[in-house]
């Protein structure tokens, strides 16, 4: 079990590091993703919000998102500390974020451990320059 909890500091990494998915119900539940959707190379008719180059079209200068209660069901996978908010830290050149003792009152949902040392290609996540093919 661990007993680290992570307390996201909003800075905005895992907006700019990954492109995102969107479904239907994401569209429906926030008309304004619509506005901002385009596709790649290789993915069929899957739409993504804009791309890594500049980050999610909702993601605002001080790292919040502009849709927060609206945003796409992928945004919510990521949890502070885990292992893809770790490696988009590292591509946006920030260090880890640490997390803290649990206390035995905290909720049992935690970020696994993490160490850079174990994922020395990247993590296993594709590069951002796949996903620009033209």
């Amino acid at each position: 079990m661990n007993n680290r909890v992570y307390q996201c500091d909003q800075c905005g990494a895992c907006c700019s590091a990954f492109i995102v998915g969107v479904t239907p119900e994401d569209q429906h539940r926030e008309p304004r993703i619509s506005l901002h959707l385009v596709k790649y190379q290789g993915y069929g008719d899957e739409l993504f919000l804009d791309g890594p180059e500049s980050g999610c079209a909702f993601l605002e200068n001080h790292g919040t998102c502009s849709i927060q209660l609206t945003k796409p069901t992928v945004c919510h996978t990521f949890k502070p500390g885990d292992i893809g908010c770790q490696w988009a830290r590292a591509r946006a050149g920030l260090g880890m974020l640490h997390g803290r003792w649990a206390t035995p009152r905290e909720p049992e949902e935690r970020s696994e451990p993490f160490s850079f040392d174990q994922y020395p290609d990247g993590f296993g996540f594709p590069q951002p320059e796949l996903f620009w093919e033209i």
